[in-house]
Order: C-alpha cells, then sequence, then structure tokens
C-alpha cells in the first residue's frame, strides 16, 4: 500500500529519466490521487477516476502552488462530485475548449508536450509558454489572434536586450499554433506565428582548438578530479554534446557502443523527439570510462552503479551541463593566462574540434556527420538510410589515436 506524500518524501522523489518523460507517486492518503513528477522538472497533483466504465484523469494543480493540503480537500471534493454523477474531465474539456489562448497552451502541454518532447526541450517550452512575458495573451480567442498579437507580445522581450530568447520564444508560439492547427482544435485553420520573419537572425560558434590548445587543455584536466573535467575528455574523444556525455549511463554502453535510446539527445530541425543514436567508443574513451569506473568503485560514490559522471547532490543523480561549463571556466582562466589558448572555449566547442579534426584527417564529412549525430536534409540524405557504421568507427578510432599523439607530445 503507497504511503502517505509528506512535503520531505516528496523532496526525495526522483525525477524521470528520458525516455521515461513522467511518473506518477500515488498519495496513500485519498485513494486515486498522486503526484506526476515530469522529466522538465515540473510536478503536478492528479486525480483519478471512473466515470461511465472509463478511467478519467483530472489535474488539480502544480506542486507546490497547490500544497499536500488543499490537493487533498481538492480530491474529495472531486471525489464526492463524482459519486454523483459528475465527470470534472470531460466538463474542463467542455469549459475549457481551448476558448483561450492560455487553454490551448495547457492543452499542448499536458497532451503532446509531455509526451513527445526530449527532456531539456521540455523544460524550455513549459519555462517559454507559462511565462509572465506571454500573460498579454492567455486570455485571446485562439482563432482571432493576429499576428500583431504575437509581434507585441514579442515586443517585450525585444526591449530587454534578449534578442536570442526572443527567437526561442516566437519557435515555442509558433509549435504550439501549428500543433492546433494539425489537430483542428479551437477552430484555428492558420498558424499567425509563421507569418513573422526572424527578427534576428542566429550566428553559430565557429571557434575550435588546435593541436596546442588541445594539448593544453588536456594535461590542464588531467590534474584535476574525474567528475566534469573528465568529460569534457569523453566529450572530445566522442564528439557528442555535453548534455548527453553528463548523463551517460552505464546500462547505454554495450562492449564498444554507446546507445543513446529515444529522447536521449536533443531534437533536431524537423524532429518533435530525437531518434536513437549509436556511437563508437574508441581504446581511449573506453580508457576514460574504466578510469571512472576504478575511482568511483574505490570511492563507493553514491549513483556509481547508474551513472559514468555520478553527482549524488543533483536531483537527477549525474553531473549537469552547468558543471561542466563551470569546469571548462576554470580552465580558461588559467589557460589564458598562461597564453596557452587564443581565445575563450566552451565545452560544445570541444565536439567541434573532434569534428573538425577529423574533417582535416581526412574524414569524408557525411560520416562525420552521422557521428555527430546530425541530419542530412539534402534529397539524398533523406532517401539514403546507410549508416556508414564501419567508417564512422574508424573515423573516431583514427582521431582517438591522432589525440594521443596531440596530448603525449613534448612542447617544443
Amino acid at each position: 500500500m503507497a504511503k502517505e506524500l509528506t512535503k520531505d518524501s516528496i523532496k526525495r522523489l526522483p525525477f524521470p529519466e528520458p525516455p521515461d518523460l513522467q511518473i506518477d507517486f500515488p498519495d496513500g492518503r485519498v485513494p486515486g490521487l498522486s503526484l506526476r513528477l515530469f522529466a522538465g522538472g515540473r510536478r503536478g497533483w492528479y486525480l483519478k477516476y471512473r466515470q461511465d466504465g472509463r478511467q478519467r484523469r483530472y489535474k488539480l494543480g502544480d506542486y507546490p502552488a497547490l500544497g499536500i493540503a488543499d490537493a487533498r480537500k481538492k480530491a474529495e471534493r472531486m471525489r464526492v462530485d463524482v459519486r454523483d454523477g459528475a465527470d470534472p474531465a470531460r466538463d474542463r474539456r467542455e469549459r475549457l475548449g481551448a476558448t483561450t489562448f492560455g487553454g490551448l497552451v495547457e492543452q499542448y502541454l499536458n497532451e503532446y508536450a509531455t509526451k513527445n518532447l526530449a527532456a531539456k526541450t521540455l523544460v524550455e517550452r513549459e519555462r517559454i509558454l507559462l511565462h509572465r512575458d506571454l500573460k498579454p495573451l492567455e486570455t485571446l480567442i485562439p482563432s482571432e489572434v493576429t499576428p500583431a498579437d504575437i509581434a507585441h507580445a514579442l515586443d517585450r522581450i525585444e526591449g530587454r536586450g534578449s534578442h536570442i530568447m526572443l527567437n526561442r520564444y516566437q519557435t515555442a508560439l509558433s509549435a504550439v499554433f501549428r500543433w492546433a492547427v494539425q489537430r483542428q482544435r479551437a477552430g484555428l485553420v492558420a498558424n499567425p506565428v509563421k507569418q513573422l520573419e526572424r527578427r534576428f537572425p542566429e550566428t553559430g560558434r565557429n571557434r575550435w582548438l588546435s593541436e596546442d590548445e588541445i594539448r593544453a587543455v588536456w594535461r590542464d584536466i588531467a590534474g584535476r578530479n574525474l567528475g566534469a573535467p573528465t568529460a569534457m575528455k569523453l566529450i572530445l574523444v566522442t564528439a557528442q554534446r555535453p548534455g548527453e556525455v553528463a548523463r551517460i549511463r552505464w546500462s547505454d554502453i554495450k562492449g564498444s557502443t554507446w546507445s543513446m535510446p529515444q529522447a536521449y539527445r536533443k531534437a533536431v530541425k524537423g524532429q518533435d523527439i530525437a531518434l536513437p543514436h549509436d556511437v563508437h567508443l574508441s581504446d581511449l574513451a573506453l580508457e576514460i570510462i574504466e578510469s571512472l569506473k576504478e575511482h568511483h568503485g574505490r570511492a563507493k560514490t553514491v549513483g556509481r552503479k547508474k551513472y559514468v559522471f555520478p553527482n549524488p547532490q543533483a536531483p537527477d543523480g549525474h553531473i549537469k551541463t552547468k558543471g561542466i561549463s563551470h569546469a571548462a571556466q576554470r580552465s580558461n582562466r588559467v589557460l589564458l593566462r598562461a597564453g596557452s589558448v587564443e581565445g575563450r572555449w566552451t565545452p560544445h566547442d570541444l565536439r567541434r574540434t573532434a569534428a573538425t579534426h577529423m574533417t582535416k584527417m581526412g574524414a569524408d564529412r557525411l560520416v562525420v556527420e552521422k557521428v555527430l549525430g546530425h541530419k542530412d536534409y539534402t534529397v539524398g540524405g533523406i532517401y539514403d538510410r546507410y549508416d556508414r557504421w564501419d567508417k564512422r568507427t574508424a573515423a573516431l578510432d583514427a582521431w582517438a589515436d591522432s589525440l594521443r599523439e596531440i596530448v603525449e607530445a613534448d612542447d617544443e
């Protein structure tokens, strides 16, 4: 039998890990009441009940805005209404009917985003769509929202100088309307956001490290702990994203292959949810991973049996990208003062560095794109489903051998 939820027990509840996007924890006091935790970090109260022979689930509110005692009172009142023949979930759908933009956002998040978006995307999407910046849109009828209404809402963000974030808001708003149009919700037949051009084009970074800079960074990392600094090594060796390396699990490693399941990675353009992706682990990558296993085994680090980079203080049990960024900032300060690097770099620049050096070594660009997990939008890419695994393996092995030579070379 489930135990009663308390403030302390709720603090200890683990958030789900992709590909799981949500998990329910029943309350032992009120039948049908549960607290749902989302991979994005949100927590909400839900009441499960049956009406007309069908099981329903009704959202009572988000925690901690709706406390435990109030959630139980609300659930008990609703259980009485259900016994009298009411159907709260049906009534809410009829009442909202997505008659307001706020209602449409709630439908989008509950019916689509929480079930289909990758965890990182879900966090950002919720934060944007529920932010006070969009409050002027909340009470508008979706079918009557005009491009001008959207533009005025974006003006507030531009006024703060948040140009990149403005683009993120525009993307999130467009996703809501596109979803509603596809499903014929709220009488929508067109997406008003599509009529607005991006106000501020984004330019990608082009920083990558030379051989001398790689050697300096690697040696600086070697004198530090086996947490975030070592994650930077694995980013450089595998050419994968910092966030993907940060949460790598032992169960994802099968021999010399790192298998990322669906929704593990960042979704690329044209995808609502990221597809599975396999990465070959070179001998150098396996050496790094084995050193972590030995270290955490000796130290008996909490979480070592699940995560390659455990962090018992983190809510989800593994190191965060912020920690890797902090480690990189420390290296930046040390190496810039020593004149060992020519400019600041970020953990993601290590991924670009690996890709650049593989290409310089003669690896086919399409092979490198496959290593990175990028999507090929050309006509050939659409029809060509060959994954080039043998060539991807050869490219990563050759890069690891070259990297070993670079970091072990004597300074001139």
